[in-house]
């Protein structure tokens, strides 16, 4: 990988600021620790109007959460819920991306990550100014993907079986047939013991 100039993310130039946010995101998943020296640069993003940088930090905080032994990822975990409920989807994906591997890697704030993505299904996004139903059924779908980050117990709680049997009526046939495969696998396995 090429060298890393973080200021590149305030250049002029789209094609040299989107490629250092790629560059960054590539590098907090393969080295997060070589990043994480940097982590207070990224936060500033996070509610910036620059959507893409914007989704580029939230996935670096959620990845370095792997390393974050100074704690740094916790204190930005309400703002991280907080995106779960933007207009876009494409921020909330990103979001629910972040808080999973958060969860995965910070089991102290498992609790409230999850209660928090379980309510995705009551949110409200938009295209273009318009409402559209089919940008929450999407993001209800990244939310079951994200549940294997939560450990297999998670399929005991009753809030997730719950949740998983409200999407076996969801009219996206893979957001659908992912919580129905669940529910026989997961579920089932657990109510047999």
């Amino acid at each position: 990988m090429s060298k890393l100039n973080l200021q590149d993310f305030f250049a002029d130039e789209a094609r040299v600021k989107y490629g250092c946010a790629k560059k960054a995101i590539a590098l907090s998943k393969e080295d997060p620790q070589r990043l994480y020296p940097a982590f207070d640069f990224f936060p500033q993003f996070l509610h910036g109007d620059k959507n893409i940088l914007k989704w580029a930090a939230i996935q670096i905080i959620g990845h370095l959460s792997a390393v974050d032994a100074k704690k740094k990822v916790d204190a930005l975990v309400p703002d991280l819920i907080t995106l779960l409920s933007d207009k876009t989807m494409i921020t909330a994906a990103n979001a629910i991306g972040a808080l999973s591997e958060i969860a995965k890697n910070k089991p102290e704030d498992r609790e409230k990550i999850l209660k928090a993505l379980l309510k995705v299904e009551e949110t409200t996004y938009y295209i273009r100014g318009e409402i559209s139903p089919e940008c929450t059924k999407v993001a209800v779908g990244h939310v079951i993907k994200a549940l294997g980050n939560f450990g297999r117990l998670v399929y005991r709680r009753k809030d997730v079986r719950n949740f998983l049997q409200r999407q076996t009526e969801n009219t996206r046939p893979r957001v659908r047939e992912t919580a129905e495969k669940l529910l026989a696998e997961k579920v089932v396995k657990f109510e047999e013991k």
